[in-house]
């Protein structure tokens, strides 16, 4: 598979994500040509899968990944967020926010722990990195769950970007173990809404620990 092909399915995933708004730019789709669907024959799909989110979202179902056309499943995110914004129902808001997050914390896990870690260190510069060595001495089954580490200061910097400082679950406690959930990526998604720009955060089924002073590990 491509670069190019693997990025689109990527932002199919995650359309919230870096490098989205260059993909749609380059596309030369513009988001004019919804309104007259005449101009476009794709606007007719990207207005129905936009319909199809919401719909889900009211539901209370977990939108699905559709990969058979990655250009309207990208771009239907888009009018799919802009319609909710337009509603002003904060109802309709957190179940769409709901929905999405769900979809994108789904296909998070299935994800390869470098993905992970691209992702996350191109949402918020984490710093996050692959644990090659650990610095003190492990079970085989710990080596195996703690995969992923990022600096102390920009994890609390992140959480308090997301005002979750104050979330019990997400503490910061020197060898303790804490388990994280998908709360940041429905925070996430959640801020893009009510922004209507691609922002978001995903930490699914995570433990962080301190266990080095300076390090967080992370583990799946």
């Amino acid at each position: 598979m491509s670069s190019s092909v693997s990025r689109e399915a990527e932002f199919v995933r995650y359309p919230f994500i870096p490098g989205v708004e260059t993909y749609l730019r380059d596309s030369g789709f513009s988001i004019d040509e919804i309104s007259d669907p005449k101009t476009n024959s794709r606007a007719n799909d990207i207005l129905s899968r936009a319909q199809d989110r919401i719909l889900e979202a009211l539901e209370k179902k977990t939108s699905k990944i559709r990969y058979d056309d990655r250009f309207v499943e990208i771009f239907s995110f888009i009018v799919a967020m802009i319609m909710v914004k337009a509603i002003s129902s904060t109802f309709l808001e957190r179940a769409f926010s709901r929905s999405e997050g769900m979809r994108s914390m789904e296909a998070f896990r299935e994800e390869r722990v470098g993905a992970m870690c691209n992702i996350m260190n191109g949402l918020f510069d984490l710093k996050m990195e692959t644990v090659e060595k650990l610095p003190w001495r492990a079970s085989e089954d710990a080596k195996m769950r703690l995969q992923l580490r990022v600096p102390a200061e920009k994890y609390l910097e992140v959480m308090a970007g997301l005002q979750l400082l104050d979330n019990p679950r997400l503490a910061l406690v020197n060898n303790i173990l804490c388990r994280a959930t998908s709360t940041s990526l429905r925070k996430g998604c959640s801020t893009s809404c009510r922004t209507s720009s691609p922002s978001s955060s995903s930490s699914v089924s995570s433990g962080w620990t301190n266990r080095s002073g300076s390090l967080l590990q992370c583990r799946r």
